[in-house]
């Protein structure tokens, strides 16, 4: 994988309990990188963005993310 290119996982599902830093999520057209997650005892969770903007999860929301994937010994 030597393109520069990052490789990504596509067609993920994530909640307040599985998001994570570095999944990017398409809200209305554009591409957002999750930089930081912060989960409330309340049950949800703030998402902060590469951006700085904000989005708070509740314990029903769904989202579908691509992931980048770790690359390989094999493709360096």
């Amino acid at each position: 994988m030597r393109s520069g290119r990052i490789p990504a996982r596509g067609g993920l599902t994530v909640s307040r309990d599985t998001v994570r830093a570095g999944d990017r999520v398409a809200i209305g057209g554009e591409t957002f990188t999750v930089q930081h997650v912060t989960r409330y005892a309340a049950g949800g969770a703030r998402l902060v963005f590469t951006t700085g903007e904000h989005l708070v999860l509740r314990p029903w929301t769904r989202l579908d993310v691509t992931r980048p994937v770790a690359p390989s010994a094999a493709d360096r």
